[in-house]
């Protein structure tokens, strides 16, 4: 055991290390309650949503990413379940080019909305108050999704109303190539670290619960 370098990182550096090591076993006790707890499944089900609305509502907010739209755009085209609507909001860009792609934007049940500068979280809000959908899932405009990626999230959803959301591991592409595993959505690594990623399917209902 190296318990002398050990002991120098806690010397020079003690509150720091000290604050990771609290951490670990913060996490490491909560992981024991979890396994100490029984699961309790739920299966709720749900009424049909109306056939002339769209199921779910693809949100992409875009400021000066006009490079990339067009891809992100296209994934959701795409992709196997076609009950969607696509809302792309430019938040005040000021790229000549993104402006461009803006205007000549013209996919099948696409919206571009366009809004003064309003940053990225406030953009998603006003995405969610525009779509008409029973599901939300914001897609950023440098991103893309899997062919099957709204089939496979909305068949787990609609098979039971008690969840409120869906997603999976994320694909790292471009100059870092990586899969992110991402986690389920325990409210104790919530309060530390991003667990999911952006492109959730949510329950729309829930979300207007939790704002």
């Amino acid at each position: 055991m190296r318990l002398r370098s050990l002991f120098s990182i806690a010397g020079s550096g003690g509150g720091a290390f000290l604050r990771r090591l609290g951490l670990f076993l913060q996490r490491q006790t909560h992981e024991l309650s979890k396994r100490a707890q029984k699961v309790v499944c739920q299966k709720k089900l749900q009424t049909q949503w109306p056939v002339e609305k769209p199921l779910v509502s693809v949100i992409i907010p875009c400021y000066n990413y006009g490079r990339f739209l067009r891809e992100a755009v296209e994934s959701v085209v795409a992709q196997t379940f076609q009950r969607f609507e696509i809302l792309v909001i430019n938040d005040g860009s000021t790229d000549e080019l993104t402006r461009r792609v803006l205007d000549e934007l013209c996919y099948a049940k696409t919206r571009v909305i366009h809004q003064k500068n309003q940053g990225l979280a406030e953009t998603r809000n006003n995405g969610a108050v525009l779509a008409t959908g029973k599901y939300i899932c914001y897609l950023d405009a440098d991103d893309s999704i899997e062919p099957t990626y709204l089939e496979k999230a909305l068949s787990v959803l609609e098979s039971d109303e008690s969840l409120g959301s869906c997603f999976s591991w994320v694909q790292c592409f471009a100059e870092r190539q990586s899969i992110w595993e991402t986690a389920d959505l325990d409210p104790f690594y919530l309060r530390q670290f991003t667990t999911a990623p952006s492109h959730s399917v949510i329950r729309r209902a829930d979300r207007k619960s939790v704002v």
